[in-house]
């Protein structure tokens, strides 16, 4: 495996782990059946944190990134690849 490829299997990955931290949050804050309900916040259940909400902005703005950095790093891939 080449370093470029290496390196995208690892954002890809981190990437895909972002989202457990905020349902984590989610679960602690409003319990089970909150985090399985809608995306707004039930009368009695709590805001997420502050730590949380960070959360998924990041896992939002690693998604937005990974589909401009994926394909480049194929077309990288791909064009080193012809040329060995």
């Amino acid at each position: 495996m080449t370093t470029e490829l290496f390196w995208l299997t690892l954002t890809i990955a981190m990437t895909a782990l972002f989202w457990l931290v905020y349902i984590l949050d989610r679960m602690v804050t409003r319990g089970l059946i909150g985090t399985l309900s809608d995306g707004q916040p039930p009368e009695t259940g709590k805001e997420p944190s502050a730590w949380a909400r960070r959360a998924a902005c990041a896992h939002r703005n690693a998604v937005e990134n990974l589909a401009i950095f994926a394909p480049t790093v194929l077309i990288a891939y791909v064009c080193i690849s012809r040329q060995a």
